[in-house]
């Protein structure tokens, strides 16, 4: 009799262990149904990061604006495009596609624009045409500042030719020489400063001894060309 009562009392201990394991079960099962439905809501609120590309922003008849940056993002099953840090102006798309080729002109902003007719770029005028906006809109001259700060540069970066210790060869020197004389004398020509010709950078020849070889060869024990 007693080993009766304590078979059924472990069989419902038994029982009793299994339903609480299913309950375990059944609770992480349902923790985990909440944190799916919880990521998903995020992922439909937040989005999730898929790729960064480039598209072209083109107006409302088409022309080409600029090249942007754009996030893809995922929102469920939608793909949104995202551009980084910009807005799109009103009454403008994204297109993905490569960046047109330009009309070659070197004059201010408001050249010939690229059109975009929903397969490729196409140019907004003719060959006439755009020879007769460049004669309209002439190039900005260059300002006596610009021409002399350009000028400086080039002097700049060649004083070093001029110290006696440069190393290249007296003839090269005096090549120099008369060149930044020529850029020092850029002022004076007729067209200054809308249409000024700089003169061209000689090529320089190594010094015969290198003054800077020699002194290095005595450094480390070389020998002595003195």
């Amino acid at each position: 009799m007693n080993e009766t009562i304590e078979i059924t009392e472990t069989i419902i201990e038994e029982e009793v262990v299994v339903q609480a394991e299913q309950t375990e079960i059944a609770e992480d099962i349902l923790v985990d149904a909440e944190r799916i439905e919880q990521t998903v809501a995020l992922d439909m609120y937040f989005g999730t990061y898929v790729d960064c590309v480039t598209y072209c922003v083109v107006n409302v008849v088409g022309k080409y604006v600029e090249l942007v940056n754009v996030n893809l993002m995922q929102y469920g099953e939608e793909i949104r495009l995202e551009p980084q840090c910009y807005t799109l102006p009103d009454g403008c798309i994204l297109v993905d596609t490569e960046k047109p080729t330009f009309c070659e002109y070197a004059g201010r902003p408001g050249y010939i624009i690229p059109i975009w007719n929903g397969t490729q770029w196409t140019e907004d005028a003719t060959a006439s045409e755009i020879t007769q906006w460049e004669v309209e809109h002439p190039a900005p001259q260059p300002t006596t500042a610009e021409v002399r700060a350009k000028r400086d540069k080039l002097l700049t970066a060649t004083d070093w030719t001029q110290t006696l210790d440069a190393p290249i060869s007296p003839a090269s020197r005096e090549a120099m020489r008369v060149y930044r004389q020529a850029l020092r004398d850029i002022t004076e020509q007729e067209n200054f400063p809308a249409d000024v010709v700089f003169p061209v950078e000689p090529v320089m020849e190594k010094a015969i001894p290198d003054p800077i070889d020699n002194a290095v060869d005595i450094m480390i024990g070389g020998e002595d060309n003195a």
